[in-house]
């Protein structure tokens, strides 16, 4: 397939859904084959690869200096933009920080790193509202929508009468109900549900594999692809099938049964309960991890790197077979073995400003949105040309902005990875902060910038969700909060003014609208 100037497909491919029915009433869902699709149903494609998204977003905060780059200057003013700088990332000499250390360096071009998104018209507390710019009900919204809601029922990103597996896939690895993801419905904030865990993520993509204790190794289920082995074959012997698109089964054959070898695997492994105590929340309930058995599984990981390692490979399979476009992640997983929030250095409030605080969100950051992120850029996309990173957005942030005991949700540690079909300026460092207001109207040195929630809508329009569709989950002003003001010290600041007719669009310096 060829690009041409007008950003169009000069060729067809496939955008449909595909069910094999095995035996004993096993289901697999596999890749669209062009060569097999009726000619009613290609004339239906549209003529652009799809565009999938992954939101992530941990728990407690980082300070800025941590992921923010250490070298600021040489950064140049946006033009037409009121207090908005950029640099190249190329153009930043060494190690950008320490979240984005050498192991980022294929990644930059694909990357934007934004410092000074900052929600309005808020005190500091912790924050619910990450993915939906909503803090009027501080921890628990009352208005709203997150973006993953949001584009997971957007016209723009699932067209009428398109069939994949799951709208949306949303995994948590902590038992802590910050709600990230949620609607509102009825006035009632309907938290969304999450899965835990990578056996119950293979479920619900794969059908068919049913859960359950390996009973000392001795799997008591057939992997799927022998259950339907004989269907596969056919298929694959089917003489209509292009030899594009018999690479394409073959490898999609490959990649489930070596993936479900490496879960099954991994459910073997024998562990105990971690080696620190678990803490209460203020509700009473314990924070729970993998080895924890009130996950609601009956077999745990013995490594969380390893289940997020796996967890990365069936998105990146799912992406690629369009099996979801959209996906959640919150973590509090903090290293191999999953930590409390309390031990190595103390709670969070006892470590701010500190390397442990930053090594901690690395370890979360690296091993899901960084290597999430080279899997895709390792594979190609089947709908269109390049990889599947070129037609992916990946959003990282954190419910805290700013690092204090005053829970401040200035400078929000946000970057973006990936272009999202091209309509995404990538390979930048962006900074919004006001450091043009007096001292008087700082917080402990820290400056509001531009409103956080047009960073959402900047990867919300990427995904093509209508800005009428956004618009309509938010205070009456338009998506998420808006005010022109933050508050200090019981004292409105107005800081945010400049955004007033402006602040439900997306940053128009990043988004290419093709």
């Amino acid at each position: 397939m060829t690009w041409n100037k007008k950003k169009k497909f000069e060729n067809r491919f496939f955008n449909r859904r595909q069910f094999l029915v095995g035996s004993g009433g096993i289901m697999l869902s596999l890749p669209t084959l062009v060569s097999l699709m009726p000619a009613d149903v290609l004339a239906q494609v549209a003529s652009e690869p799809k565009r999938r998204s992954v939101s992530y977003c941990s728990i407690y905060g980082i300070d800025p200096h941590q992921i923010f780059p250490i070298n600021e200057t040489g950064l140049i003013p946006i033009s037409g933009e009121y207090q908005s700088f950029s640099k190249p990332l190329s153009q930043i000499n060494g190690q950008i920080s320490r979240i984005f250390d050498s192991s980022y360096a294929s990644l930059l071009p694909y990357m934007n790193i934004y410092r000074g998104v900052s929600h309005v018209g808020s005190k500091g507390h912790h924050n619910s509202g990450a993915l939906s710019g909503s803090l009027n009900g501080g921890n628990q919204p009352t208005i709203g929508r997150s973006i993953d809601v949001v584009m997971e029922g957007s016209s723009g990103v699932y067209l009428p009468n398109e069939v994949v597996s799951e709208k949306a896939i949303r995994m948590m690895t902590a038992d802590k109900d910050r709600g990230f993801t949620y609607k509102i419905v009825n006035g009632q904030r309907i938290v969304s549900g999450c899965m835990q865990g990578d056996q119950q993520l293979f479920n619900k993509l794969f059908a068919g594999l049913n859960g359950g204790n390996t009973n000392g190794g001795q799997n008591k289920h057939k992997l799927i692809v022998d259950q339907v082995y004989n269907d596969l074959l056919g298929l694959q012997n089917n003489s209509r099938i292009s030899s594009k698109d018999q690479i394409i089964l073959d490898e999609y054959i490959n990649g489930v049964f070596e993936l479900q070898q490496k879960v099954n695997s991994n459910n073997t492994i024998s562990c105990g309960q971690p080696t620190i105590g678990l803490q209460a929340n203020a509700s009473g309930n314990p924070y729970q991890f993998p080895q924890n058995n009130n996950w609601g599984m009956n077999t745990t990981p013995g490594s969380a790197g390893v289940m997020f390692d796996n967890i990365t490979e069936m998105i990146k399979l799912a992406f690629a077979c369009d099996l979801t476009r959209v996906v959640y992640m919150g973590n509090l997983l903090w290293n191999d073995n999953a930590i409390g929030y309390s031990s190595n250095g103390g709670i969070h409030h006892d470590i701010g400003s500190s390397d442990i605080a930053a090594d901690r969100q690395k370890y979360g950051i690296d091993k899901f949105v960084r290597n999430l992120s080279l899997k895709l850029l390792a594979t190609d996309d089947p709908t269109g040309d390049g990889n599947l990173l070129d037609n992916s957005v990946i959003f990282s942030t954190n419910e805290l902005g700013t690092w204090s005991t005053l829970h401040q949700t200035f400078e929000m540690p946000a970057f973006t990875i990936g272009k999202c079909g091209g309509t995404l300026n990538t390979g930048n460092y962006y900074d919004f902060r006001q450091t043009n207001l007096p001292n008087n109207q700082q917080i402990g040195g820290r400056v509001p910038g531009r409103p956080y929630k047009q960073l959402l809508q900047t990867i919300m329009r990427a995904m093509k969700v209508p800005k009428a569709e956004y618009m309509q989950f938010g205070d009456g002003n338009g998506f998420g909060t808006w005010s022109d003001y933050y508050t200090k010290n019981d004292n409105q600041i107005n800081a945010f003014a400049q955004w007033t007719l402006t602040h439900n669009d997306p940053f128009n310096f990043v988004f290419n609208d093709v």
